[in-house]
């Protein structure tokens, strides 16, 4: 199936980020000079702390099929150091900084998804400052060695779906109808799948589960594409690939019903 476009898409986060190599001289005080001095705090009046998101690489080496090959290495001693999250006054976007990772976040609110194009041309601004300061702060250089993206999506509880045993009729690429088995009754499920990008361009990572949201019951698909950055792939291209690999997987895993009925496909 080919890519298609909603007009009532069920993403309520995009998530774009870059890992790189860890530096010993950014600390947390640098990134409230950044905030400060670069973000703007009456753009960014919120700020708050975070655990450290760990150290992550996609490995192909050995891959049995048998569990996924997400390596998270934490680092243990970090200088103290934690995530920094600046949200806007609007509350629709987020960037979170700590010593290894940049990472920009859309967040719905009350707007419409601004596609990804938007999101994109938000990101680059921001993370190109962000090396700029590192540069002229600490005399250190940004070093990227990973890209990310993440789609976040929800499909409550109503029009298509009531229990657990009618989520074939939003995913039946990951979640096939279940009769009844046993002297049982299905009740619920949690998913996660991986695949990779070929040739061995990166990972995409599905979790499916079913979680509140306020007091609706939501089925939640949470697509995370991720992969090196080198000399054949930079940054762009990896956030581009991701999102390709993403939207694709996305179109192909859901229903008809679904397209038609509940995001209204153009």
């Amino acid at each position: 199936m080919s890519i298609v476009d909603f007009k009532n898409p069920p993403v309520i986060e995009v998530v774009l980020g870059v890992q790189f190599q860890r530096m010993e001289g950014l600390t947390n005080a640098h990134l409230g000079r950044f905030w400060s001095e670069e973000l703007g705090a009456n753009e960014w009046p919120s700020v708050e702390d975070g655990d450290l998101i760990p150290y992550a690489q996609e490995s192909f080496e050995s891959n049995t099929g048998w569990a996924p090959q997400q390596f998270r290495l934490g680092f243990a001693a970090e200088g103290g150091a934690s995530r920094l999250l600046f949200r806007n006054e609007q509350r629709d976007r987020l960037i979170q900084i700590q010593g290894s990772r940049f990472v920009y976040n859309w967040i719905r609110a009350k707007d419409i998804y601004p596609r990804f194009d938007a999101i994109e041309s938000e990101f680059f601004p921001q993370f190109d400052k962000f090396c700029k300061y590192v540069d002229t702060s600490t005399q250190e250089k940004v070093a990227p060695d990973l890209w990310e993206v993440t789609y976040v999506n929800h499909v409550p509880r109503g029009d298509l779906w009531e229990t657990p045993a009618d989520w074939y009729r939003v995913v039946p690429g990951l979640i096939p109808a279940i009769e009844p088995y046993g002297k049982t009754g299905f009740e619920t499920s949690v998913g996660y799948w991986r695949s990779e990008i070929p040739p061995q361009r990166g990972r995409l990572h599905i979790d499916v589960q079913c979680r509140h949201v306020g007091d609706q019951p939501t089925l939640v698909m949470k697509l995370t594409a991720r992969g090196a950055i080198n000399e054949d792939i930079d940054l762009k291209a990896g956030l581009r690939m991701g999102h390709d690999a993403i939207v694709q997987s996305f179109t192909d895993l859901t229903s008809e019903e679904a397209h038609i009925k509940l995001w209204k496909r153009e």
